[in-house]
């Protein structure tokens, strides 16, 4: 979660970091 999503998913955000 070192950026900021545009729409603020935090799973998509996890998702991306494995």
């Amino acid at each position: 979660m070192s950026y900021t999503h545009p729409n603020s998913i935090p799973l998509v955000e996890m998702g991306s970091r494995g």
